[in-house]
């Protein structure tokens, strides 16, 4: 009977603990992240402005200016953070970007967006 008790203590402990989702902690931004010096060349010019320039491709989402990426950062992030490749992430039908651009990204958002 004891040996029941403590078992079942032990299994119980072991699920419990299993069920538990490990997130990861989000590094915390060191540094300002620059519009000019990094969003706009390494990520909207890069993965984004072939199919959110001047003549947006099937949609109607154009990210040319600091205003237009700024309106969109929230969704932008959103995408781009999507664990997939498929119509739902960006950029679209391709790799996911690494963590480090996701990341920077999102700090340049938390930072205001800023025009800098």
């Amino acid at each position: 009977m004891n040996k029941t008790i403590v078992i079942s203590i032990v299994l119980s402990g072991l699920l419990l603990t299993s069920c538990l989702k490990k997130v990861a902690e989000k590094p915390p931004c060191f540094d300002d992240v620059s519009y000019s010096q990094f969003i706009k060349p390494e990520i909207i010019d890069q993965y984004c402005i072939a199919c959110h320039g001047e003549t947006p491709a099937g949609n109607t989402v154009m990210l040319t200016t600091h205003e237009l990426v700024s309106q969109n950062a929230s969704a932008i992030l959103t995408t781009i953070s999507l664990d997939s490749v498929d119509a739902l992430s960006m950029p679209y039908f391709q790799s996911n970007l690494n963590d480090t651009l996701i990341e920077d990204f999102r700090c340049w958002l938390n930072q205001g967006k800023l025009n800098n």
